[in-house]
């Protein structure tokens, strides 16, 4: 069930895709030439490329706003190129990319939006989450200066006092409901 702040979402991503398709932005070329780029990745992580795992993830790599797989679901059966594409069709492609390291899958428990959201940067990143569920990229400058100030001597703690090995870290950081949205500034 869409909550009206995805409609919203939605409908504002759909005007911006079709506005896009008329105006030859280059995000809409991103989804066809990138079908390219989709096969070349896909090849180098060993899964199999199908037109619809190609056109989920050249939605996802052009969305840079954290879609969940409702949302993704709409972008690719939306606009000029749309297609018939089932809901699950979305879920087990993007389960695909995340187990071969072409997506993140992020979950955030936030208020009520506990979707988990979706990020074709794999690149190591911080975001912000909006009090509405929304994921924010943390300029990447901002984020490395967060990461530097933990300490290693903590982290070599840490992994002794649990008996693991930490691989990586991944932090979000909550905006609070009265702080302004950084997306529109």
């Amino acid at each position: 069930m869409q909550k009206p702040s995805d409609a919203r979402f939605l409908a504002g991503f759909r005007q911006y895709f079709e506005e896009s398709a008329h105006s030859g932005n280059l995000f809409v070329d991103q989804l066809n030439p990138s079908e390219d780029k989709a096969r070349r990745l896909f090849a180098e992580h060993d899964l199999r490329c199908t037109r619809q795992r190609a056109r989920v993830y050249c939605a996802l790599d052009a969305c840079k706003s954290h879609p969940t797989a409702e949302e993704l679901h709409e972008l690719v059966n939306s606009g000029s190129e749309a297609c018939c594409m089932s809901l699950a069709t979305v879920y087990n492609t993007l389960e695909a990319l995340c187990s071969a390291g072409l997506c993140r899958k992020i979950v955030s428990t936030t208020g009520s939006a506990t979707a988990a959201r979706y990020d074709a940067d794999i690149d190591e990143h911080l975001h912000v989450v909006t009090p509405d569920g929304r994921l924010i990229d943390v300029p990447q400058s901002v984020g490395r200066q967060l990461l530097d100030r933990i300490a290693p001597d903590d982290l070599a703690h840490l992994e002794r006092e649990m008996g693991v090995q930490i691989s990586r870290i991944a932090l979000q950081v909550f905006a609070s409901p009265d702080s302004s949205d950084p997306s529109s500034a």
